[in-house]
């Protein structure tokens, strides 16, 4: 029920967490409820809050944004599953064989770090027009030059808490995509 004091709880349950134990913490924010976990409550105990304080700076938070924002959450296309990216695309393996191979083909020569390094390939023309029809060029969620991507973040990242504001992205699309990417490399991790 809207205004049971969830959101508060599992706030109050993630600060415990990270003062005290040493567990990493992942936080899929569909809300843009925890942006601010790295600050301490007003109301916190000087003392606790003093603790917390330590703590804060291996707090991480991804948010939507524009190029070039130190914390903008980014992805690269050759980081999704093969399955995300065909989901993306809304490809099927058999009856779109050819453009689906040439997705997988790019993805597998490590290019490219985004759907943009895809317009300039003379073979690849039907696999562009299609993520043009989808709109898929203009998620503002894709890695482009030296962006680093929340998936470095989660595998090769130091910081104890990764908060990734879904909220913040435009479209539901590009939520899902990141939630789904996320979750998929702690399972392959396990």
């Amino acid at each position: 029920q809207s205004g049971s004091g969830k959101t508060y709880s599992l706030g109050v349950l993630l600060e415990h967490l990270l003062m005290e134990t040493s567990l990493r913490v992942l936080v899929l924010d569909p809300n843009s409820d925890y942006v601010r976990l790295s600050e301490p409550r007003a109301d916190a105990d000087p003392a606790a809050a003093a603790r917390y304080r330590e703590q804060a700076g291996k707090i991480l938070v991804r948010r939507g944004g524009t190029q070039g924002d130190d914390d903008r959450l980014a992805l690269r296309v050759r980081e999704l599953t093969p399955q995300h990216r065909a989901a993306l695309m809304r490809l099927d393996p058999i009856a779109d064989r050819d453009e689906y191979a040439q997705m997988e083909a790019a993805a597998e020569a490590g290019t490219p770090e985004s759907l943009y390094g895809l317009i300039d390939s003379e073979d690849a023309q039907a696999l562009v027009r299609r993520a043009l029809n989808l709109g898929i060029h203009e998620y503002g969620l894709w890695s482009q030059n030296d962006d680093v991507s929340i998936v470095d973040d989660l595998v090769e990242g130091d910081a104890r808490c990764l908060v990734a504001d879904l909220g913040s992205l435009d479209t539901q699309e590009e939520r899902s995509l990141v939630a789904g990417t996320l979750l998929e490399r702690l399972w392959r991790r396990r």
